[in-house]
């Protein structure tokens, strides 16, 4: 697919965003804007638990590596979480956030697949969890991680959709390391795809708890969406037009095999 341009950032659900200020640092990256009360567009219902009139929105800025979109919703939905996960890379957990370590098996299989010590923290000022891995530099987001029913399903849809490339560095069968290189360093990501033959697939949501959304920076929305193959995606939203944070977007929500959330984000010329 041509129209990719990169993965502009994640999006998760998050708590306490009117208590920070553009001052602020959260995962020690930059507030670059902070959008209260923010009106939520019917053409997002699909892709909501629940109706949601409005929502607070924090935007976390990196030009190393994957920006973040929290998002505080005014009616979550507390009965799963969503699929994605991170990989935060940093000499160390100062000004990051108030973590609480919490180890588990994933712990133990991304030490082993990265032949690292990695390690899983909760932000209870976010309300978000994420595995840290120590480097020398601070790299900021590095990974994101997607549990899949079928490997080699996910593979074709990743590298047919959205211009990843196969990275060949892991050994191990059950996962493989996916690779998207933009012109722009910080819409550049990896994606670590791990099979799971008992993931449950369930409808999530925008406001789930967690990671919930990838958003991906495009040409033009309208190009992508006549050239994919419908059959890929479990379901296609109405694109829209809002302004956020200073720019005219134009937006549109899909989910994929696995009913993961995905968003195409198209960049308007400033008319003001």
């Amino acid at each position: 697919m041509n129209e990719i341009l990169g993965l502009d950032h994640i999006c998760a659900t998050s708590k306490n965003i009117r208590s920070f200020s553009k001052n602020s640092k959260l995962f020690n990256y930059d507030v670059y804007f902070i959008e209260k009360n923010f009106l939520v567009d019917d053409k997002k219902n699909d892709i909501l638990f629940g109706k949601n009139i409005s929502h607070d929105a924090l935007f976390l800025k990196n030009l190393k590596n994957t920006s973040i979109e929290l998002i505080e919703h005014h009616q979550e939905n507390d009965e799963n979480t969503g699929p994605y996960n991170v990989i935060y890379e940093s000499p160390s957990l100062d000004n990051i956030g108030s973590n609480v370590l919490n180890d588990n098996e994933t712990t133990k299989y991304l030490s082993k697949i990265f032949n690292s010590n990695i390690h899983n923290f909760f932000d209870k000022q976010t309300n978000l969890s994420f595995f840290w891995k120590n480097s020398h530099m601070d790299l900021g987001l590095t990974t994101i991680i997607l549990e899949t029913k079928n490997l080699e399903n996910s593979i074709n849809f990743w590298t047919k959709n959205f211009n990843f490339k196969i990275l060949d560095s892991l050994k191990i069968s059950s996962c493989k390391l996916l690779q998207l290189n933009s012109p722009v360093k910080s819409w550049n990501t990896t994606l670590l795809l791990i099979e799971n033959l008992d993931k449950k697939i369930e409808t999530l949501f925008l406001n789930s708890k967690g990671w919930t959304c990838l958003s991906f920076i495009v040409k033009n929305i309208d190009s992508f969406l006549s050239e994919i193959n419908n059959s890929d995606f479990s379901f296609i939203g109405n694109p829209y037009e809002i302004k956020i944070g200073g720019k005219n977007l134009k937006l549109v929500f899909l989910r994929g095999p696995e009913q993961q959330l995905l968003e195409l984000v198209e960049i308007k010329q400033n008319h003001d």
